[in-house]
């Protein structure tokens, strides 16, 4: 399969991706699926090559896996620490692989008895299209009367076990008593520093 690629810095890189969610349940290219992936990592600043917006073939859903259509992703600060080879919580992205990015989407087709197409994934899709994945490999299908009256976004934010969770403990460790007061930063990452 031909595989176009373009060279950008992450930051246009990204903002090109949230024009795709206008286009999201357009099927003119069904057989594409555009990603950013890691070329190389950087030695300071994010500069041009070190990502590059590339469409490759849409995959191919094996038995028991699911194939996700993302709707969002979740751009955090960490994105920096994933894109270095430095000792970190979580592996690096490998060189040549979608950012990594915890995301939202729709199940285009299921090969899972389980998930039905049509159900709302959370999982860790990466910022692409499109990915396969499992409920086994930590994908959660959201029940529709969890997002009837909450913004689907909210999941990668306030209600994400990642995000959400984390600002909780952070805040329930202060141990916070009546008149203290504390700051919560958006600025310290995801989960925001207490």
């Amino acid at each position: 399969a031909k595989m176009r690629t373009l060279s950008l810095p992450l930051a246009v890189a990204l903002s090109l991706c949230a024009a795709w969610a206008d286009a999201a349940d357009d099927s003119s290219c069904p057989t594409i699926n555009r990603a950013v992936l890691l070329r190389r990592r950087p030695a300071a600043d994010i500069a041009e090559g070190d990502v590059e917006l590339a469409e490759l073939p849409k995959p191919e859903v094996p038995d028991g896996k699911l194939l996700v259509r993302n709707k969002y992703a979740s751009l955090d600060p960490t994105h920096r620490i994933w894109m270095s080879d430095s000792p970190q919580y979580w592996g690096p992205v490998a060189l040549g692989d979608p950012m990594r990015a915890v995301t939202i989407g729709v199940v285009e087709s299921s090969n899972d008895p389980a998930v039905r197409a049509g159900a709302l994934v959370v999982g860790v899709g990466g910022v692409q299209d499109y990915y396969v994945t499992s409920i086994a490999e930590g994908a959660a299908v959201l029940p529709a009367e969890a997002t009837a009256n909450v913004p689907l976004t909210a999941y990668l934010s306030v209600l994400s076990l990642v995000i959400g969770l984390t600002a909780y403990v952070g805040v329930d460790l202060l141990e916070i008593s009546a008149g203290d007061t504390i700051v919560v930063s958006a600025g310290g990452g995801g989960g925001g520093r207490p």
